[in-house]
């Protein structure tokens, strides 16, 4: 009797089929688990800006002064600015144009360090300072605690759409 070697194009087809399910199964997760990352990674500068938007609150508070008044999208521009001026923080608030300059302040002052922005955003995600008053949308406070600073996905993902820093330093994901 003749013994063959090999397999036959039925056992291929079979493992084929089996080694794509593996792949259509395994491409969801490997996204989510992506997309996890690019949200850890950006919440770490959610806190980071939280922390530094507090810090700056803070001194303002002293000299009866707010940042912001409005929602403030984070911006290349702002670490890149200067105020021109050794005025304190409340001073810079107290000038015409102190919303700005108080933006600038944040990175020139020390409050934040540099970011790496990839064009106006940060890991897909667009920063905002939300207002001292309280906000809506993103910034709407949550459980009645005020939202410091927020992030919105600027992608499709599904899972990890925005966060929120909120004043007792809390982060809130929403998906």
């Amino acid at each position: 009797m003749h013994r063959k070697t090999g397999f036959t194009l039925m056992e291929m087809l079979i493992v084929v089929i089996i080694a794509a399910a593996v792949v259509v199964m395994s491409v969801p997760s490997y996204k989510k688990a992506r997309d996890r990352v690019r949200f850890d990674e950006a919440k770490g500068l959610l806190i980071d800006l939280g922390m530094a938007v507090q810090s700056l609150q803070s001194d303002l508070a002293m000299g009866g002064k707010e940042y912001p008044a409005s929602q403030t999208t984070l911006t290349p521009s702002m670490q890149n600015g200067t105020t021109n001026s050794d005025d304190s923080v409340v001073e810079l608030a107290s000038r015409a144009d102190g919303q700005t300059l108080l933006g600038y302040a944040l990175f020139e002052r020390e409050y934040l360090p540099k970011i790496q922005f990839s064009g106006s955003t940060y890991k897909g995600y667009t920063f905002y300072i939300c207002p001292a008053s309280g906000g809506s949308g993103v910034c709407a406070s949550y459980n009645g605690i005020r939202c410091v600073v927020a992030m919105q996905d600027t992608s499709a993902n599904e899972n990890y759409r925005w966060g929120r820093y909120l004043e007792d330093t809390s982060i809130i994901r929403g998906e």
